[in-house]
């Protein structure tokens, strides 16, 4: 690898980490055990692909936020307007109600703590139900809790009318929203994303919506889906 400027580089290993850069430049080795590189591998290049990496994930978390935001509406909604505004923490409409009762005391450990101006409200001013209603509720959740409870619903007829909110069949939108918990924590905790094998993948549609379809290049057909 070729190094035009060792005060710049010093820099950047003093402050990123060897360990943070090696991947971003193992692409580029010839031989790992020697270590040898591409010709013409600079250390210059292997930063500007860590910066793009970068930005990358920014791009993607402003990506994710909105659609989490999204995705937290129309749980709270499509919920509360079948069962009513505190039926969610009802296991009976779960289907595995083991995995229901710890997100339920992830979720009331999650109430206790948080400082948000609408929780401290519910709390000073109600004493009845313990827990805020959905669409309070849905606010303070994590898009990790939130996956889970979607893919946990036992009402197909919710899981489909969330999923219909953006043209996709409600198993791929269980894989959509793992998959997607898992980039954003790759994202939120600086992980590399750039040349980044998945190993958690979300199902592609066969059929619909016809971006994604033509967009992706890996395609794993979701059975008895539209």
């Amino acid at each position: 690898m070729v190094v035009n400027d060792r005060p710049s580089a010093y820099h950047y290993l003093s402050h990123l980490n060897y360990y943070r850069l090696v991947p971003y430049w193992l692409p580029f080795q010839t031989d790992r055990v020697t270590h040898q590189f591409e010709q013409e591998t600079t250390f210059d290049k292997v930063v500007s692909i860590y910066m793009f990496d970068k930005k990358l994930r920014l791009l993607i978390l402003d990506a994710i936020d909105r659609v989490e935001v999204s995705i937290r509406t129309q749980f709270a909604y499509y919920f509360a307007h079948k069962y009513g505004a505190h039926a969610y923490l009802d296991k009976k409409y779960y289907v595995k109600e083991d995995e229901f009762s710890k997100d339920l005391d992830k979720f009331r450990h999650g109430f206790s703590i948080s400082k948000e101006v609408f929780i401290a409200h519910y709390k000073n001013t109600y004493t009845e139900p313990e827990m805020p209603p959905i669409w309070a509720a849905c606010e303070i959740m994590s898009l990790g809790l939130l996956s889970k409870l979607y893919s946990n619903l036992e009402s197909k007829d919710i899981r489909q009318a969330i999923s219909n909110t953006y043209d996709l069949d409600h198993m791929v939108m269980a894989s959509f929203l793992h998959h997607l918990t898992y980039v954003r924590n790759l994202c939120a905790h600086h992980s590399r994303i750039w040349d980044r094998e998945f190993k958690i993948k979300m199902k592609i549609p066969k059929s619909r919506p016809i971006l994604l379809v033509e967009s992706s290049s890996e395609a794993t057909p979701q059975t008895n889906e539209p």
